[in-house]
């Protein structure tokens, strides 16, 4: 059973996180959750009528080498949280003013 499952199995990355708060962690660190260190004039991520959560950002230098992504830049993801697709109450105002 346990070859079978070493030959299906996918190189990925582990990561660990420390409660921080946001204005501590550096521009452009690898983050999970606070706010998205937004590029200038690059606008809070929306779909829809209402803007989208922030949930990670991985800045890719600080990840351990991998063929699977770039060593260079900053990976964002967000989401539409689902209490606020569940209430149908998405977010009217971005987090922050991105000028």
């Amino acid at each position: 059973m346990g070859t079978k499952l070493a030959k299906r199995a996918k190189e990925c990355v582990r990561m660990r996180s420390t409660r921080r708060a946001n204005e501590t962690i550096s521009i452009g660190a690898s983050k999970l959750g606070g706010l998205q260190d937004l590029s200038p004039g690059l606008a809070w991520p929306k779909w829809k009528a209402g803007y989208l959560t922030f949930v990670v950002q991985l800045n890719l230098a600080e990840l351990p080498a991998t063929e699977l992504l770039p060593n260079v830049g900053r990976l964002p993801a967000a989401c539409l949280a689902l209490m606020r697709a569940m209430t149908k109450s998405p977010l009217k105002k971005p987090p922050i003013d991105p000028s």
